[in-house]
Parts: structure tokens; C-alpha cells; sequence
């Protein structure tokens, strides 16, 4: 291989590398519906104006401009500037400021939604103070497993199983522990493990009655 045709490969390969890595060095941001799908320091960003739904992870402004133009966060509270917003790990519900009057106040606050109906609030917003909006709750949901941990502490199959039950999501997975007032051995994992600790005690048992008589 001559001088140049080295050159030309060392190019080649440093232009592909750029085109590969350079998407992960400026922050194209992985797939997440839930912020706490994110790492600490970063939110699960969606279009302007919605507060649920498929976003991106990307990194919370750490320094925003002092210009008043507030807006309402999915977490019910009111920010100068959609850069606030962010940097408080929250995606803005509607411009303005929060007004609470035609709007509920989600996870068990009030009871102002009709029949079959729930204060719907954005994943991850468990708090008494959060606005939502009222909306049907699912009669119907799939059979896929994609379990949450829902803002009343119980894991549910997926999101649509915990809005059935007029429950909001609190974040992505199993919920860590059991749920208050839920008893330990209603958890699947739970009884399996009891059934395993029970073979176990059987298997020494045995082994122990073998040795007995040998």
C-alpha cells in the first residue's frame, strides 16, 4: 500500500468514525416515556405542549435567560420561561401561568371528575398539589407487560392498567417495595421466593433423614 492510498484509508475511517460518534457526543438523546427512563441530571423531553407520550432524554439547562414569559409545567406549578421549566425536570402543560380553577388536582386531592373518570397528570408527578384534567378511565387495555410503579405505591401490568384504575404513573418498572397496605405476599416475586425457601428446607430435611439412617 502506498503513501497516499494509507492516507486516503486514514480519512476514510476518521469520516465514518465521525458519522457514528458524533450523534453520541452532542446528546441524540435515547428513546423514554418516563423521565425516570433518564439519567439524574437529565428529563424525558416531548413536544412543546405535552406533558405524556414517547420523548427524548436530554440534559437539564443548568442556566437560563431572565426573560418573563411564563408558562404552566406538568408538575402544576407556574416557571418564568420554558428554560425553568426543564431545569425543574418538568415539560410545560400550556403558556401562561397554572390556573387551577377548570382543572383538577390529581392523585387522590379532590374528587371534582365524573363517574369513571380520573385527574390524569403527567408520569412521574405523584405529588397532592399536581394539576390534571380529567379524562375517561381505559374500560380496555392490552395484555402486554411492561409493568409501572403507580402513585399509590402498586405495581401495575402497564400505564394503561394503572389509568384504569384511575391511578397515575409514578415511574417506569416494579415498584421498589412493597406498596402501603398491600400485604407482602400478594407480590408474584414474593411467592416464589417463598416456594423456593420451602424446597430448600425440604432437600436438607431429606438429606438429613438419608444420613440418619445410613
Amino acid at each position: 500500500m502506498t503513501k497516499t492510498t494509507g492516507s486516503i484509508a486514514a480519512w476514510a475511517l476518521a469520516f465514518v468514525l465521525c458519522i457514528v460518534l458524533a450523534p453520541m457526543a452532542f446528546g441524540a438523546g435515547e428513546s423514554c416515556s418516563l423521565d425516570s427512563e433518564c439519567a439524574a441530571s437529565e428529563l424525558c423531553a416531548r413536544d412543546p405542549l405535552s406533558c405524556a407520550g414517547p420523548g427524548t432524554c436530554e440534559t437539564m439547562p443548568e442556566a437560563c435567560i431572565e426573560l418573563y414569559d411564563p408558562v404552566c409545567g406538568c408538575d402544576g406549578e407556574s416557571y418564568s420561561n420554558s428554560c425553568y421549566a426543564a431545569a425543574a425536570r418538568t415539560g410545560v402543560a400550556y403558556e401562561g401561568e397554572c390556573v387551577i380553577e377548570n382543572d383538577c388536582l390529581a392523585n387522590g386531592s379532590s374528587d371534582v371528575c365524573e363517574a369513571l373518570s380520573y385527574c390524569a397528570a403527567a408520569p412521574g408527578q405523584c405529588g397532592g398539589s399536581v394539576l390534571g384534567n380529567c379524562e375517561p378511565m381505559p374500560q380496555a387495555c392490552p395484555y402486554n407487560l411492561d409493568p409501572v410503579c403507580g402513585c399509590d405505591g402498586s405495581t401495575y401490568a402497564n400505564p394503561c392498567a394503572a389509568n384504569a384504575e384511575g391511578v397515575n404513573v409514578d415511574y417506569a418498572g416494579e415498584c421498589i417495595g412493597p406498596a402501603a397496605g398491600v400485604p407482602l405476599l400478594s407480590s408474584g416475586s414474593t411467592w416464589l421466593l417463598l416456594v423456593l425457601g420451602v424446597l430448600g428446607v425440604g432437600v436438607l430435611a431429606l438429606r438429613s433423614t438419608r444420613h440418619s439412617v445410613a
